[in-house]
């Protein structure tokens, strides 16, 4: 795999609205493509609370071709500033509006930031890299999430086993099963 330039992300026509580099003046951050990878930014304002995961959605809609994929990295001064994005993986074929997983975790070193943060709508949120395959795949992605529509959209997820204890008599289960309520 070799990782996409400048040109490359441009020609390939993977995700539009498609920007040169830009500076987002009121905070100072990049957007759009760079060298060798693209700045995504936010589609709507979005609250960090501390020690808690957010989900956003990406302004760009991606059409990924069949020879490449993408992983998202956080940015930089971002992350310098504790949020964190988590790292994705964009699959070959895939189309529709990204969902990020944002987190936020106060820095003793960022004394200026408060307990919750918002981010407004355009602002540059993360980096993706682009890599072109060692040939176009015979099986592009045609999962759950093709054709996501804008907008945060949760997990597809299906939980089976919920578990209906309190935390009290979770700490209280013993290594045969048995739940002990009271004192041990």
């Amino acid at each position: 795999m070799s990782v996409l330039s400048y040109q490359s992300i441009r020609d390939a026509n993977i995700l539009q609205p498609f920007c040169i580099r830009t500076t987002h003046e009121p905070t100072n951050l990049s957007y759009g493509c760079g060298a060798a990878s693209y700045d995504i930014r936010l589609a709507e304002d979005i609250y960090l609370y501390k020690d808690s995961v957010t989900l956003a959605s990406t302004i760009e809609h991606f059409t990924m071709p069949h020879g490449v994929c993408g992983v998202v990295h956080d940015k930089s001064s971002l992350v310098r500033a504790g949020i964190l994005v988590q790292n994705t993986f964009i699959d070959p074929g895939w189309r529709g509006y990204l969902t990020l997983e944002i987190s936020y975790h106060q820095l003793s070193s960022s004394p200026r930031i408060t307990k919750n943060l918002e981010l407004s709508a355009g602002t540059p949120i993360a980096q993706i890299v682009f890599h072109r395959l060692d040939e176009i795949t015979q099986q592009p992605y045609s999962g759950q999430y093709q054709d996501q529509k804008t907008g945060a959209q949760p997990s597809k997820i299906k939980v089976s086993n919920q578990v209906s204890r309190t935390p009290d008599e979770l700490r209280q289960i013993d290594r045969f099963g048995k739940v002990w309520l009271g004192k041990s």
